[in-house]
């Protein structure tokens, strides 16, 4: 994939964040998602010079902002949507581990994940929990899903709590990674090709 390309989807990826985060219920969603201080800082100054009532307008800010800051400017933004907000293939790798790490008791023995029941387990409460109020705060508002979802802002959050944890689920697991996640395709084959070492999740 070439740098333009690159920006775009890091760009765009943000600009669809930024549209979600003046929504009624916005507040209790962001306070989820863990980020840096300067990440945060950024992040704020973009949703300052970008976000716009409708997407229509929104798309045009951004439009203007590729065209009028520098290239490291342009790159910072796309940097940071591409740390922050999930792309569809990591959206639908997020639904997929789901499935699989609630059926991790059924793995074989040798693939067991000793020891790390607990934080499986608030990792789903979490992603179930988040899941259901975004539902919940989309119907009392009553949205235009093209204009932005807390379900969206529920997806992102829950992308961003399941990366540390999938690196811990590698790390305990070492040598026997690539077994566990032939397991892991073999409970979810639908969605196989998103079961994937995270490294390679990460740049999808």
């Amino acid at each position: 994939m070439d740098d333009v390309a690159r920006v775009e989807s890091g760009t765009r990826r943000l600009g669809r964040f930024i549209q979600t985060t003046k929504l009624p219920y916005a507040h209790e969603f962001l306070d989820a998602i863990d980020l840096s201080a300067a990440d945060r800082t950024v992040l704020s100054r973009a949703i300052d010079e970008l976000y716009r009532p409708t997407a229509l307008h929104a798309e045009q800010a951004l439009f203007d902002f590729e065209g009028s800051h520098s290239p490291a400017e342009v790159q910072a933004l796309s940097d940071l949507g591409n740390r922050l907000v999930e792309s569809h293939s990591q959206f639908l790798a997020t639904g997929a581990w789901s499935h699989v790490l609630k059926r991790v008791d059924e793995a074989p023995p040798a693939l067991r994940l000793e020891g790390l029941g607990d934080a499986i387990t608030d990792y789903l409460r979490f992603a179930t929990d988040i899941g259901r109020r975004a539902l919940d705060a989309d119907f009392a508002s009553e949205l235009d899903p093209s204009e932005g979802t807390h379900a969206q802002l529920a997806a992102t959050a829950q992308w961003q709590r399941l990366r540390p944890l999938l690196r811990t689920i590698e790390a305990h697991l070492g040598e026997r990674r690539e077994g566990f996640l032939g397991w892991a395709r073999s409970v979810e084959p639908g969605r196989a090709e998103f079961l994937v070492p995270l490294a390679d999740l990460e740049r999808r």
